[in-house]
């Protein structure tokens, strides 16, 4: 499940994400609505995250564990946040 978290201002932080076939520690994660004019930070819960310039990413995680990844989208306006639980 992804869970969101807004303060009403900001820009919507929401995204999706799929396994790769067969299954691996790679993901593929879309940055739902993405908008170069909007900062993003995606952290991959594994101590590395990003600032995105496009809405299509793919991470490869270290090993089996579970990892919170967390997405947020900010803008002159405020911020807001998504996080998702990941369990290899």
């Amino acid at each position: 499940d992804i869970y969101r978290n807004s303060d009403g201002l900001g820009p919507p932080a929401s995204f999706s994400f799929e396994t790769t076939t067969p299954p691996s520690l790679t993901l593929f994660f879309n940055i739902n609505n993405y908008d170069s004019k909007i900062t993003y930070l995606m952290d991959f819960g594994d101590g590395s995250a990003i600032i995105p310039t496009s809405p299509s990413i793919t991470h490869t995680y270290p090993g089996p564990a579970r990892f919170i990844v967390r997405l947020e989208a900010s803008n002159e306006n405020g911020k807001n946040c998504s996080t998702a639980t990941i369990q290899f």
